[in-house]
């Protein structure tokens, strides 16, 4: 009976209606609150909680918390997520979404099983991402090393890997470093760096291990697809490998504009550019210097992110 009110309009069926009420609502409640309720009877459910979600004014009354766990089953709640789950009616960040949630997860080690619902051993230095992010699970460090995000139902909403948000999630799970007095960001994931390298985003070095540094001015591009707990860790970093190579190399190719100082992150001014490049030729200089570095084949994302910038400048030049 579950499964028909999945496939079939309910309309016409007061029961598949009712089920399918019932498990829109816990999926909700286990998306915003974890599952708790899944591991101690139901406990963790409360009425206040089916209150916050029930909306079915067919229905002139709200069925319990113990109703709403005892009749909802695990594999149709996954299905709501991923299918029915409309993430604004939760108030969160709109860069909270299943796009960015796997693109981070690819840094880490993402399980899903049929039986439980998922689990990320992700690097401990994404803790200041855990910390806040607003899908509860069970969430704890493991050593000095990784931390573990199980139990974890929003790994079920659903996702594009070739969106601008997964590129987002993927570059935010680096761990910004400093090496020989400039910082980079790294990545130690394989799966990571070789989605990085499919993006053609220049790798300036390796360890021995295959870690991964890039400059921090890619993951800094993409803030604006980030929550805002990773904004200022990406936009304040000092003496960032490549911020006076790489900008204006993106300002060029893709926005026809006079430079704009921070028109894109760590964008210098028109004046320090052209000193830069010695004050003649300029603008061939760069163009040469993109062929040069293999910049001629970036992935479209990088181009939409330097478009959003380039209006959000203009935006803030028009209403200055």
């Amino acid at each position: 009976m579950a499964k028909e009110y999945i496939l079939v309009d309910p309309t016409n069926n007061e029961r598949g209606k009712f089920l399918y009420a019932l498990h829109e609502t816990a999926a909700k409640i286990f998306l915003k609150y974890g599952i708790k309720g899944c591991r101690n009877g139901g406990k963790g459910f409360t009425d206040k909680m089916v209150r916050e979600f029930w909306t079915y004014e067919d229905y002139p009354f709200f069925p319990s918390a113990r109703n709403v766990y005892k009749y909802s089953k695990n594999k149709y709640v996954k299905w709501f997520i991923k299918n029915v789950i409309d993430l604004e009616e939760f108030g969160f960040e709109k860069e909270w979404n299943g796009s960015f949630l796997h693109g981070l997860a690819l840094t880490g080690n993402l399980k899903i099983n049929k039986h439980y619902f998922p689990k990320l051993i992700a690097p401990i230095w994404q803790k200041y991402i855990f910390d806040v992010i607003p899908f509860k699970a069970t969430f704890y460090v493991r050593n000095k090393f990784s931390l573990i995000y199980r139990y974890a139902p929003a790994f079920y909403l659903p996702h594009d890997k070739k969106s601008i948000n997964y590129l987002a999630g993927v570059l935010a799970g680096g761990n910004p470093c400093e090496i020989d007095g400039e910082s980079y960001a790294k990545y130690g994931n394989k799966k990571a760096i070789n989605y990085i390298i499919s993006c053609e985003i220049p790798i300036e070095r390796r360890d021995f291990n295959g870690t991964a540094y890039i400059s921090p001015i890619w993951p800094a591009l993409f803030v604006n697809h980030m929550p805002s707990v990773c904004r200022d860790v990406w936009l304040d970093i000092n003496n960032a490998f490549g911020r006076k190579l790489y900008p204006p190399i993106l300002w060029r190719t893709y926005s026809r504009r006079n430079f704009i100082r921070k028109g894109i992150p760590y964008l210098s001014s028109k004046r320090s550019i052209i000193y830069m490049y010695g004050g003649k030729g300029t603008i061939k200089q760069i163009k040469e210097k993109r062929i040069e570095l293999g910049l001629t084949e970036l992935d479209f994302r990088i181009r939409e992110a330097v478009k959003e910038w380039e209006a959000m400048t203009q935006n803030n030049k028009n209403t200055s």
